[in-house]
């Protein structure tokens, strides 16, 4: 008998996640964790090219416009959902790679700000190939 408790208590824990795991999860699902270390988790809609793309609302501050924040090495933009830099800037490849994404993806970047903005998660989108 306490035998048999022991197997099923081993086969319960399971294998246990090392950071490689958890980084490799939260890629998978979208999510990524915030530099700043505030524990925010922010919904990574699509990587390509070495431009990382997400979209979050923060608590408390009410968006008049939907947007999108794109990061290239140490360069940041913030993108409406038709295509204008609200603020910062990419290098003009990099800016002309995120205008077409944002044309072809234009639907989806609409409804995942509808969910941001409800509080519910993200989904990913097809990166440029």
């Amino acid at each position: 008998m306490n035998a048999r408790l022991h197997a099923v208590s081993k086969q319960a824990k399971g294998p246990a996640f090392g950071p490689y795991h958890v980084r490799k999860i939260l890629f998978i699902t979208g999510m990524r964790r915030r530099a700043a270390g505030k524990g925010i988790v922010v919904p990574e809609l699509s990587r390509f090219y070495g431009i990382i793309v997400t979209m979050y609302v923060e608590v408390g501050s009410p968006h008049s416009l939907p947007h999108i924040h794109a990061k290239y090495a140490d360069k940041k933009a913030v993108y409406s959902l038709e295509g204008q830099v609200l603020r910062g800037g990419l290098p003009i490849k990099q800016h002309k790679l995120m205008q077409a994404w944002i044309a072809l993806h234009e639907q989806e970047l609409q409804d995942n700000w509808y969910l941001a903005s409800h509080r519910s998660d993200c989904y990913r989108i097809e990166p440029l190939r």
